[in-house]
């Protein structure tokens, strides 16, 4: 009697659950494989010169964050990188991109200028037209709103400052004392190794 009963109700919650499926749009008791690629972008390695330019390198990812792997043909998608708002600098292609799994980018920048008219950059994802029409559903992308990601100008010339600061007090060097003391006064403070 009480085996029927559990069994009574599962077979009532499973026909509920169904027909909400039908009746409410994206609840669903078998979950879609999709899926779902991510695009990140930073900035790393930034070094001032010597004549007020500056090296740096702008890292750009493509993550998997879907339920399925990405599966698709050579050179039918691209993770593009853009300094400011139009001026195409990289194109990296791709073809798989497995659950889980970060395809890293970097493309380096040498002599740069700092100052006024620091550089935004984007990183976004680019598909052939057709993609989303083949029949091939393991390389639709689930979610189109987070295919491109934004550099700011703001946060490189942060980097810029960050980068300022390090040249100018350089970790691991002491100040002799008695080239100070000789003229009245003495460094502000002493960076120890």
């Amino acid at each position: 009697m009480k085996e029927s009963m559990k069994n009574s109700s599962v077979r009532n919650f499973l026909l509920i659950s169904s027909l909400l499926g039908l009746l409410i749009p994206g609840m669903s008791m078998a979950r879609t494989l999709l899926p779902d690629l991510r695009v990140g972008i930073n900035v790393t390695n930034v070094h001032k010169n010597s004549n007020g330019t500056f090296n740096y390198k702008i890292n750009a990812s493509v993550i998997n964050v879907g339920t399925a792997h990405y599966v698709s043909r050579r050179n039918q998608q691209t993770l593009n990188l853009y300094q400011g708002n139009s001026r195409l600098v990289k194109i990296w292609g791709f073809s798989r991109v497995n659950r889980g799994q970060t395809l890293k980018f970097s493309k380096s920048f040498s002599n740069q200028p700092g100052g006024e008219f620091v550089p935004s950059y984007k990183a976004m994802l680019s598909f052939d037209p057709d993609i989303y029409i083949d029949g091939n559903r393991a390389n639709d992308d689930s979610n189109r709103n987070n295919n491109k990601a934004t550099l700011s100008s703001s946060t490189l010339s942060s980097a810029f400052s960050r980068a300022s600061l390090a040249t100018r007090i350089r970790p691991g060097i002491i100040f002799p004392q008695r080239r100070y003391g000789r003229y009245g006064f003495k460094p502000p403070h002493k960076i120890i190794p």
